[in-house]
């Protein structure tokens, strides 16, 4: 199973050196710890060393996972020089996509009943291996008897688990999923709401091909000079060097970007913040860089959708290039217009909230923990703590030597 471990990993890198996703990879990554055997590693930690055929054994499968993870790498490769087209001109590399969008529907059909099979085979293959050590390892008839019936029940939950996730799975691939069984789909909707499996995803479709969208919010007295609302993390003045935060996620910048993606009426919390803002209201204006109304709140508000693209190498001073006739977001607004008070009234957040009484010691505790960390850059703080915990793992792990 080590092998899968080092592929999955890899996956994750990959992402982690393209994206910012949080904790997602580092998560993941967690949990694959689970593929690797004491052996895998080359410390066991069972009873006793194992006899030299099974060590031959062992180097023998090592060999053909590492000659079936080449041969992978190598039928991937060559088609992807072949249907995609790769070419480089001065030193700028280009693709073209060399297949139809029927042979594209054929290939997904294939692969996602192959993919079915090969997880049926190897699911298969390890409870059957699980089961073999439960009767071969343990001696005495409570400790055998203990280690099958520990196997069965888990192999049980697996087995459900993976039956329940062919319903996600076969989503790409309607003719497939079609073809389930009924009680499968039965087991997955009565399980739903606990949300124990869900299809993988980073996103289908990635959005920067033809341009970043993104929201600039604008703030002005006298609806002739409008100055920029400046966030902490993503794109905004053009002279900004892109900031590397991850593992942090800014929860409101991260927001940004998928208001950016559709309008302001499927994100009610973005007319809130606008609201917020021409309040001055300080917890809204701590999640942003700067305010460029630090005396009083502006009298008209606006967001703006632009579409930013990287600058050239050439261009210096500038990271960011975006178009001149930017797209209306919101229109013009007031705090005392009203549609935006109709609106703020009828969710509940005019005339105000209802302010709940602090919770004694706990929430001043709270409150003075916050206050210590609140000055401290984010995403230097998570790396921090990061650091801190892989730093502790090394002193642990050579302690025991």
């Amino acid at each position: 199973m080590h092998h899968y471990y080092y592929k999955v990993v890899s996956l994750q890198l990959l992402i982690l050196m393209t994206g910012n996703y949080n904790f997602f990879n580092l998560l993941t990554i967690v949990l694959c710890f689970s593929l690797i055997d004491d052996y895998s590693v080359h410390r066991p930690l069972g009873r006793g060393a194992r006899k030299q055929w099974q060590k031959t054994l062992n180097m023998l499968k090592s060999s053909c996972g590492t000659l079936l993870n080449l041969t992978a790498f190598a039928v991937l490769a060559v088609f992807s020089y072949k249907y995609f087209s790769f070419s480089i001109s001065d030193g700028v590399i280009f693709s073209k996509i060399n297949f139809t969008k029927q042979g594209f529907a054929v290939y997904v059909y294939y692969a996602t009943g192959v993919s079915i099979w090969v997880a049926i085979s190897s699911l298969l293959w390890e409870i059957s291996t699980a089961l073999y050590k439960s009767v071969t390892v343990e001696k005495g008839f409570v400790k055998v008897f203990y280690s099958v019936f520990s196997t069965v029940v888990m192999s049980s939950v697996v087995i459900f688990m993976f039956c329940i996730s062919l319903v996600p799975h076969t989503v790409i691939e309607r003719s497939i999923q079609s073809k389930l069984p009924p009680q499968i789909f039965r087991w997955h909707q009565q399980t739903d709401n606990l949300q124990l499996v869900n299809s993988y995803g980073l996103f289908r479709r990635m959005t920067g091909v033809g341009g970043r969208p993104e929201v600039i919010v604008f703030g002005s007295n006298d609806k002739v000079n409008w100055k920029e609302y400046t966030f902490l993390y993503k794109p905004g003045q053009l002279e900004r060097r892109p900031p590397v935060v991850a593992p942090h996620q800014p929860r409101l910048d991260w927001q940004m970007w998928f208001a950016a993606l559709g309008s302001y009426q499927h994100n009610h919390w973005f007319i809130v913040m606008l609201y917020r803002l021409l309040e001055n209201e300080p917890t809204v204006l701590s999640l942003m860089q700067d305010n460029p109304f630090p005396h009083q709140p502006p009298k008209y508000i606006k967001a703006q959708l632009f579409t930013y693209h990287f600058s050239a190498i050439s261009t210096r001073r500038k990271w960011w290039e975006r178009d001149d006739y930017p797209q209306e977001y919101t229109p013009i607004l007031t705090k005392d217009d009203k549609n935006l008070v109709a609106y703020l009234t009828q969710n509940n957040i005019l005339p105000g909230r209802k302010r709940y009484a602090p919770y004694g010691k706990l929430d001043s505790g709270m409150r003075s923990i916050r206050a210590v960390v609140e000055g401290i850059d984010p995403a230097l703080f998570v790396f921090s703590l990061s650091f801190l915990a892989i730093v502790n793992l090394v002193l642990l792990k050579l302690l025991r030597f």
